[in-house]
């Protein structure tokens, strides 16, 4: 039943395809609208921002399926290869839970939904994640990249050691951030592109690491790694996209 559904979307059995997904706060104002979820409203980023790894994605043969239910924004886009699968009506329970499990990998921000991916099916993900201690460095399946946090009262982006210390990059409130002078900066649609572009070309094994890339990572997780609240056996396996840490060295080194 799956491949019929996924047959309506043009998607043969033969066709890869890689799940896209943003947060907006129409779903969870619209199914639970007795609570107030203002505070989650700077974990939000508009789908405009994937829309060049998409874009890509299909110009090296892959479809793109913007996954989610009651999405807030829609793509402006006229490639059939991406599929708006909630509003054009092809989203059902079922194929919710079978394109996690079969497709080629996953990238988006972080939402519950990314669960089935990660950590259910255990499919590539790509991480683009506004909170720096929700990382899951214990997977070897995921390639990561994350929002910077501007401290306001110095007028510079604050560490990652800066930040594991304060526990900044823990789940807050925007009120928190405002409380603390904070400002999230978000990954642009370029940074996206290239962590994409990086897990495709190592996913088809033409990606070309260098002891530099190799070098960066040890620097960067040995911060990481006896901080993370989801690092249960002490051992990291993901990583953070190549380039985003070679432009960031301000962040770690």
């Amino acid at each position: 039943r799956a491949k019929i559904d996924l047959s309506r979307m043009g998607i043969s059995e033969d066709d890869q395809y890689v799940l896209m997904i943003n947060r907006g706060q129409r779903y969870l104002n619209e199914m639970f609208p007795e609570r107030d979820w203002k505070y989650h409203e700077w974990r939000n980023i508009g789908i405009d921002n994937f829309m060049p790894a998409a874009e890509t994605l299909t110009s090296r043969g892959h479809h793109v399926i913007r996954v989610g239910h009651l999405v807030s924004d829609l793509m402006n886009t006229t490639n059939a290869a991406i599929i708006e699968y909630d509003e054009h009506g092809y989203r059902t329970e079922l194929l919710d839970l079978y394109l996690p499990a079969n497709c080629r990998f996953y990238f988006g921000v972080d939402t519950g939904y990314q669960a089935l991916p990660l950590h259910v099916f255990r499919k590539p993900v790509v991480q683009i994640y506004n909170q720096l201690e929700d990382i899951a460095p214990y997977l070897q399946t995921t390639l990561t990249i994350f929002s910077r946090y501007w401290l306001d009262s110095e007028e510079r982006f604050m560490r990652v050691p800066d930040i594991l210390s304060t526990g900044v990059g823990r789940p807050h409130g925007g009120e928190d951030f405002d409380n603390a002078g904070i400002e999230v900066v978000k990954n642009t649609p370029e940074e996206i592109l290239d962590v994409v572009v990086e897990m495709e070309e190592r996913l088809d094994g033409t990606w070309k690491t260098t002891n530099e890339d190799e070098e960066l990572q040890r620097v960067f997780w040995d911060h990481f790694k006896v901080s993370s609240q989801f690092n249960p056996d002490g051992k990291i396996r993901g990583r953070i996209g190549a380039k985003f840490l070679r432009q960031n060295l301000d962040l770690f080194v």
